[in-house]
């Protein structure tokens, strides 16, 4: 099992940070499935980048993420509009991460082999970082509480799906 390196750990929750508040400043919020899209891409692209893989298998992983986005999305939204209320938001954050860990496990070359444990992070990690973001807004409200919860929610987002990264096996997340 791989130790947690502090430089990857950082270049991890740093690019989950950025990728979260990347559509919110270029975008802005135009439709919930275009979010979910950019937010997904970005976060795809961002990942890819900060464990150094080459372009190939970057582009294989935010095309991956943004589709797991999607279908989390559609998936997610569905379940938060059936059941609703606070319950009805932490299903839709689960039904989005573990859509994203899927898609993210089925990335060609099969970067994560565990499979288990990187579904579980994210769907973990994305009702944490959800909650996070979403307090962090409600608390501060406007553009500025948007783009601060979308910098809080990313980089709980990625302390959580970083802590699982940095145990798998050496050569399995594209770090020599």
């Amino acid at each position: 099992m791989r130790r947690v390196t502090s430089d990857l750990m950082a270049r991890w929750v740093l690019a989950n940070s950025i990728a979260g508040v990347s559509d919110t400043i270029i975008l802005g919020r135009i439709r919930l499935s275009a979010d979910l899209i950019a937010t997904a891409g970005a976060v795809g692209i961002m990942q890819g980048l900060a464990l150094r893989w080459p372009i190939r298998l970057v582009t294989a992983w935010m095309l991956a993420t943004a589709a797991g986005g999607l279908l989390g999305g559609v998936v997610g939204g569905g379940l938060r509009a059936a059941v609703g209320g606070r319950l009805g938001f932490a299903a839709g954050l689960i039904a989005f991460g573990a859509a994203v860990g899927i898609a993210q496990v089925l990335a060609p070359k099969r970067q994560i082999p565990t499979s288990g444990w990187w579904i579980l992070a994210n769907a973990a990690a994305s009702i944490l970082g959800g909650v996070a973001g979403h307090e962090t807004f409600e608390r501060l409200g406007g553009i500025v509480g948007a783009v601060a919860g979308r910098v809080v929610g990313g980089a709980v987002n990625g302390g959580v799906t970083g802590l699982i990264l940095t145990q798998l096996p050496q050569n399995s997340a594209g770090e020599k």
